[in-house]
Order: C-alpha cells, then sequence, then structure tokens
C-alpha cells in the first residue's frame, strides 16, 4: 500500500517457500533463429543507500542468525537466494535447459539455452527475512532489491544483433515470515479500504458545506440586493447597493 506518491511498490514474500521468476527476450528473434544462449545473474541487494554503501555489515548480522542455522539444512552452504533445480544441477522445461552456473551468499548466475520460446523461468526462495538484518526490536525490517542482470553470450541468428550491455532491472521486496506476505496483504486491503471510506466522506462533507454555503448566500438576498449580516447585540445590516449604514434594535 502506497501513502505517499514518491513511495516505490513494496512486494511482500515468504521466507523458505519456492517462487518462480520468469526472464524474457524482450525483442525475440524468428523463429528460425536457431539456438540462443543467455546468462542472468540474480542477487539481493539492499534498498537502503547506506546499507548497500557496507551490505557486509548486514550480511554478518544474517549469517550470526538464521543464515548459520539454516545453512545445516543444505550441508554447511551459507545461501540468502538459492536456485531450486533438479540436483541443483541442469533443469530441462521443454526445449529450453537451465543451468546453474555459480552462487554466492547473497545469489547466483544461470545460463539458460533456448530455441522456439524466448523465455524461462526460475525457481528460487529466499533463506531470510527483512528483520535479520536490524539488531531492533519491533522494526518493519529492511527492504531489500531483488535484482537481475541478463546478457545474450550466444546466437544463431545473424540478424539479431549481440548486445554488450546486459539488461538489468530490480523490485523492491520484503520476506515475512510463513504466511507473513499473506497477512500482510491482507491488512493492507484493510487500511486501503478505510482510507478510501475516510476520503469518500469528506468528499460528501465537502459538498454538505458547499451546499450550505450557496443556500446561506442565496438566503441573504433581498429584493435584488444583496446584504452582509453581522450578529452583535443589534443587528446591523450593510446596504451594499446604497453603502447605507442601517440599525435595527432587537
Amino acid at each position: 500500500m502506497l501513502l505517499h506518491g514518491n513511495e516505490k511498490p513494496v512486494t511482500y514474500l515468504n521466507n523458505g517457500q519456492i517462487y518462480s521468476l520468469t526472464l524474457a527476450d524482450s525483442t525475440p528473434p524468428t523463429k528460425e533463429a536457431g539456438v540462443f544462449e543467455y546468462r542472468t545473474f540474480v542477487h539481493v541487494s539492499f534498498e537502503e543507500e547506506d546499507r548497500r554503501s557496507n551490505p557486509a555489515a548486514s550480511w554478518q548480522l544474517w549469517k550470526g542468525g538464521r543464515g548459520l542455522k539454516e545453512a545445516h539444512e543444505r550441508k554447511g552452504k551459507v545461501l540468502a537466494v538459492e536456485y531450486i533445480g533438479s540436483s541443483q544441477g541442469d533443469r530441462k522445461q521443454g526445449h529450453r535447459r537451465v543451468r546453474l552456473e555459480e552462487a554466492s551468499v547473497n545469489g547466483f548466475c544461470v545460463v539458460w539455452t533456448v530455441d522456439l520460446t524466448y523465455e524461462v523461468a526460475i525457481l528460487l526462495k529466499f533463506n531470510f527475512v527483512s528483520t535479520d538484518f536490524t539488531r531492533s526490536k519491533g522494526v518493519k525490517g529492511v527492504p531489500v532489491r531483488l535484482c537481475t542482470r541478463t546478457k545474450i553470450i550466444r546466437s544463431d541468428d545473424g540478424n539479431k544483433i549481440m548486445v554488450n550491455e546486459p539488461e538489468m532491472c530490480y523490485s523492491v521486496v520484503k520476506l515475512l515470515r510463513d504466511h507473513g506476505a499473506e497477512r500482510r496483504l491482507s491488512n493492507d486491503k484493510i487500511h486501503s479500504k478505510k482510507r478510501v471510506e475516510k476520503f469518500h466522506k469528506r468528499i460528501i462533507d465537502r459538498e454538505a458545506d458547499t451546499n450550505f454555503a450557496r443556500r446561506r448566500h442565496n438566503n441573504s438576498a433581498i429584493n435584488g440586493r444583496q446584504f452582509d449580516i453581522f450578529t452583535s447585540k443589534e443587528a446591523q445590516i450593510v446596504d451594499k447597493s446604497s453603502h447605507k449604514l442601517l440599525t435595527e434594535a432587537k
């Protein structure tokens, strides 16, 4: 839920849940182009600039807590972002093949090959929550960036230009505990509904005030002459047409 126009949308995800990340060539070649091979880096960085400038401190907090605990489930591998494949090797998707090339603490790199449909789905999961990066209790959690960087490394299409510059994009996400994303989305819907109802009431109240002011203005016109009415012990009426002060004793 965005409270201000300059806020970035945030996606809520669950720790330990497997998600599918779809990658697609935005300018696909012709079907007769042959085989294409891409390399994609997927990694997590921090949304806050001060944490991006010194990421080691935040990752050390995670390693000292949840990171080491969950590493036992992966034979000692400390992975905050984990690629999910068949035996962590090649995974075929029809005419597409995905191969894990390397993995690090905060991301991994895959090479994927296509020859018919120029897109692929990468399965991954996150082994952290956003509150792992701070010692403060009761905080909302640190937002992170899920980043991808993709580059063509092989092309059988002589008409498609090999772009040396990789394409990069990211999405701001927050990782929550089990089913936390669903609860957060449900709460956001409730808050959004209340805000809409509040603004709707303001509009109705403003329209009512406008109508009241219009009726009051019309009632102050007597025989086509406009008056300003003042309330005091003696009601003083200013006749705007003649600019005379008339005093009427109560």
